[in-house]
């Protein structure tokens, strides 16, 4: 029995009979589930639908310890200097925990062999110009140097005369010097006397005996009794003290020290140790008002002039009558001349 069937036993019998079994015992498992081994497997389009969005990112994780060196040394550098024992020319020596190193300097090299000669440069040549040579330095002579192809001339230079011109000649009304070089002429004048200048004084204090003059003004008006008005006087050179006042009115002749008279002021000079007398000339006082009456420089001067300055004064006008009620201020106008000797 088991002879024949032996015969009939081949490889397609046994893959036929394994095909039938697993059909069998298969079909009831697939019945129910179905295994996919590869992506291939699915629909794309299902697949597509398949993944999802991307997930919120996971909380970050713990710092890790720190890493073990793995062994690092110090090291520790300084420079040597020419002569050391072991840099003759120098260097550097480098010292770590378990060796030391040295980088030296090279030891000078031998020297180098002569270069070769350059080329030689161009002579130098050099003739006389003598005077008189109408094409070379314009008749004054000099010398003539050759380099090459290269020519260049040192020529003499020409002398200069010099001659006064008195006011009027060579075009100078005021006189000067006439240059003449080579046979030209050139001329340098005088300049014309200039006006005066500012007079100096040393310390820029008015010298002794000296006098210096002036005018003064005053427009104004007055509304109140005894209402005083000022005007100021200054001096283009203060004195040297303070000076006294004296008012000369108008109709009044000048009496010593003061001088002159508002036209002329002047004054005389004072003695030594005493101070200098300012002479103030009274002019034209003019009152614009109805009834009104304006009186400057009464006879007390202590009450009109400010002293005690050497630079100048001030000077008051005292209104005796003022406008009377209701009406407008009185309109005043008063002038004159001064003088002061230092």
């Amino acid at each position: 029995m088991f002879s024949r069937i032996r015969k009939r036993f081949t490889y397609t019998n046994v893959a036929m009979t394994l095909a039938l079994v697993f059909a069998m015992t298969g079909g009831a498992y697939a019945a129910k589930h179905y295994i996919i081994t590869s992506t291939r497997q699915i629909s794309p389009k299902v697949l597509k639908q398949l993944k999802g969005s991307r997930g919120p990112a996971g909380p970050a994780g713990k710092q890790g310890a720190a890493g073990a060196i793995a062994g690092g040394v110090g090291v520790r550098s300084a420079t040597l200097k020419a002569g050391d024992k072991n840099c003759p020319a120098g260097g550097s020596v480098f010292a770590a925990t378990n060796a030391t190193t040295y980088t030296c300097n090279g030891e000078e090299g031998s020297a180098g062999r002569n270069g070769t000669n350059g080329v030689n440069g161009a002579s130098v040549t050099a003739t006389p110009v003598p005077v008189g040579n109408s094409s070379k330095c314009n008749e004054l002579g000099g010398s003539e140097f050759s380099v090459g192809d290269t020519t260049t001339f040192a020529c003499n230079g020409e002398s200069v005369t010099m001659k006064q011109l008195n006011p009027g000649e060579g075009g100078c009304k005021q006189g000067g010097e006439e240059f003449t070089i080579g046979g030209k002429k050139g001329a340098a004048c005088n300049g014309f006397e200039g006006t005066e200048g500012s007079p100096w004084t040393d310390k820029s204090v008015l010298p002794e005996g000296a006098t210096e003059t002036g005018a003064y003004a005053l427009f104004t008006t007055a509304a109140a009794t005894n209402e005083r008005k000022a005007v100021a006087i200054s001096f283009p050179i203060k004195l040297a003290a303070s000076p006294t006042t004296k008012l000369v009115h108008v109709g009044e002749t000048a009496t010593a020290p003061c001088t002159g008279t508002v036209e002329n002021p002047g004054a005389e000079a004072h003695a030594a140790g005493e101070s200098p007398t300012l002479c103030v000339f009274e002019g034209e006082t003019v009152l614009v008002h109805k009834g009104g009456l304006f009186a400057i420089g009464v006879a007390d001067a202590a009450k009109h002039v400010k002293s005690g300055l050497t630079g100048g004064e001030i000077l008051f006008n005292t209104a005796t009558a003022p406008a009377a009620a209701g009406e407008p201020p009185v309109e005043v106008s008063a002038e004159g001349t001064w003088a002061v000797t230092g």
